[in-house]
């Protein structure tokens, strides 16, 4: 086992289950090539998979590819609001109304910060592992201040 999220487990070996009931476990694909990078977004068998980006931060975005280049990880994007008119002459951006912008950003390799991590890591090409453990959001509030799913007040 490589890793776990509340609805996955990540395996580098086919494990015998085939469960059709509700909350049993069915193998859907399993890698010898694992890079699990953070919840979400993983390596299998050289193909990066992202799941869950919707938004990156007030942007509605879909993720068009993902790129490994010198041992750091980058992902494209398009951006699918659009310049509004009344924004784009205050900004004298006249020629970005109604045009959709791609954009490339550098995933943080030690982004996950609702995670106590024994290392970091400095690059993809690394051939490591990097233990962890959860964090208490009612002793880490502001880690978790951004995810709604936790109210700690």
């Amino acid at each position: 086992m490589v890793a776990f999220a509340t609805d996955s487990v990540c395996v580098t070996r086919k494990v015998d289950v085939d469960s059709k009931e509700l909350g049993g476990f069915s193998l859907d694909k399993h890698a010898k090539d694992v890079y699990y990078l953070q919840n979400g977004f993983y390596r299998f068998n050289g193909s990066w998979k992202l799941r869950g980006l919707g938004k990156l931060g007030s942007k509605e975005v879909e993720h068009i590819n993902t790129i490994e280049k010198d041992g750091w990880l980058y992902y494209k994007y398009l951006i699918l609001r659009t310049k509004k008119l009344t924004s784009a002459i205050i900004s004298n951006q006249i020629d970005s109304i109604g045009v959709l912008k791609e954009e490339t950003r550098e995933i943080g390799l030690n982004a996950d910060s609702k995670r106590f991590w024994l290392n970091r890591l400095t690059s993809i090409n690394e051939l490591k592992s990097n233990k962890s453990t959860s964090l208490n959001p009612q002793i880490f509030p502001k880690d978790f201040k951004l995810n709604l799913d936790y109210n700690v007040d």
